[in-house]
Order: C-alpha cells, then structure tokens, then sequence
C-alpha cells in the first residue's frame, strides 16, 4: 500500500479480484468456525474439526483440506483484579485459524503450483481488543526473514504472533511447523 496504492488497484484486473474475493472465503469460513458466544464452555475455540471445517463454513467443494489449526496467545497480563470487575470471559490462547493444503488436480493445474492457505480471522476476543490498541509499527525483527530491512508489523498483531504458553506454542511457530510439513509431505 505503500504510495496509497497508486499503480496497483485502479484499475483492478479481474483476474486478481476473482482471487483476491476467493482466498477471502477461506477468511470468512473463520469467523463461520469460531465460537463468538462467551457464554459458551467452547468460546474461542473452532466449532468445528478439520475434516469438515471448509465443507460446514467455507466453499462446499474448494479442493482444499485443512491440515492444522492455528491458535494465537495474546501477549497482554492483566491483573488478577480486573477479572472481579468484568464478567467476560479472559481467553489467553484462542482458535484463530487454520492451514489448508490444495488437493484438487485441476486447480493445482489452473495455479501452476499445490497452494497452501493460511486462514486467520481478525480480532474477537477482549485480551486480542486490547492487543489492537497497541496500534504503532514497529520494525519486523530481522530473524523472522522479511527480507527487506523496513518490514513494519503492528505491534499489537507481532504480539499475538510470537506470544506463547506453557500449553500453546506461538502462532509463529504453528505456521512455520505445518508449512514445512506440508511442503515436505508433497
């Protein structure tokens, strides 16, 4: 978006919206699967498992299987006594998404390539609002191979990314594991 995007969305070839509103049903099949109700004993988790994710919330027949769900663990403490004066639920580590693998031979054949989706939703539960206020870039830390040396990242999304617990690795880590699983399997 750099130069407010001049050269580069008007006008927008038709090739590169129909694939932009494809992968943006593999986004909307993420809100579809997460559990928004924090009434709910599954609140912020998926809804459903992956063997049939796409088919109940995303194209019925896409060709793609969902090979990993992705959680993110949200970096903000907050102290024991705020839990007293609110009654929403304070989810560390939710379900925000999945990695999905190509496996239909035409389409493989219509990209040129076996596509591999990384689906996440956006913001939905309060610890992730509160990540969002953290709303400055800061410079992507050279070890997370941007290539270039002024990749910005929010630092508040950066959070979300590299935050682990004890029983949840980082999303960062989810996604580098599964893509070069999935790489080596095919």
């Amino acid at each position: 978006g750099i130069n407010q995007w001049d050269g580069l969305l008007d006008p927008l070839d038709d090739n590169l919206r129909m694939e932009i509103l494809r992968y943006g049903q593999f986004v909307e099949s993420t809100y579809r699967a997460f559990d928004f109700d924090t009434n709910s004993p599954t609140y912020a988790t998926c809804r459903y498992p992956k063997t049939s994710l796409l088919a109940r919330t995303g194209p019925r027949k896409s060709g793609y299987r969902v090979t990993k769900n992705l959680h993110a663990t949200c970096g903000v403490e907050l102290p024991n006594w705020v839990s007293s004066l609110s009654q929403l639920p304070r989810v560390q580590s939710s379900w925000i998404g999945y990695v999905a693998v190509c496996e239909d031979r035409e389409e493989i054949a219509r990209l040129g390539r076996r596509d591999v989706v990384i689906a996440l939703r956006g913001t939905a539960t309060c610890l992730e609002w509160l990540e969002n206020l953290r709303v400055t870039l800061t410079k992507l830390p050279s070890h997370m191979g941007c290539g270039y040396e002024d990749c910005m990242v929010e630092n508040g999304f950066l959070s979300l990314y590299v935050s682990k617990t004890g029983a949840c690795p980082s999303l960062q880590d989810m996604v580098r594991e599964e893509v070069a699983r999935v790489i080596e399997s095919y």
